[in-house]
């Protein structure tokens, strides 16, 4: 097992990041000899400008992934993406005074990844401590907790 750690900088981009990981895989862990997963844990700040070349870099990374999972930290979020839930546990979010992740209509990272969500392509939102836990059943397709 290999770990690959990437962190960004203030004066780097997100995109700056992903198509490094990219770079990484094809000279060093190629998807025929390695099985890839990745994982983005931040805090969804993003250069809009980025966006939609950040999408078109993940849709890559997640061909050559066996999962590829976008974890957005958000102190202010109550709960897990809402709508992969089947449950009611995190349906109290506070969504009606936090509607920037909430409203996929805007231009942020978040809601531009929508569109690529899969099985092998997955999205959670953390914004407790406790969920954690849940998220990583949620992304490994694990049985969730009551």
């Amino acid at each position: 097992m290999t770990s690959l750690k990437l962190e960004l900088t203030a004066e780097q981009s997100f995109r700056q990041h992903l198509n490094r990981q990219l770079e990484i895989v094809e000279k060093e862990y190629h998807p025929n000899a390695w099985n890839i997963y990745t994982f983005y844990c931040g805090d969804g700040e993003n250069w809009a400008s980025d966006n939609e070349k950040c999408i078109d870099l993940f849709k890559e990374i997640k061909e050559v992934s066996q999962l590829t999972a976008y974890c957005e930290i958000n102190e202010n979020y109550e709960g897990l993406d809402d709508d992969s839930l089947e449950d009611n546990r995190f349906k109290s979010s506070p969504w009606a005074n936090f509607s920037a992740w909430k409203n996929e209509d805007l231009d942020n990272l978040w809601a531009k990844l929508r569109p690529i969500t899969d099985s092998k392509f997955k999205r959670v939102m953390i914004g407790q401590t406790e969920h954690i836990w849940i998220a990583f059943k949620e992304l490994f397709g694990g049985s969730k907790t009551k």
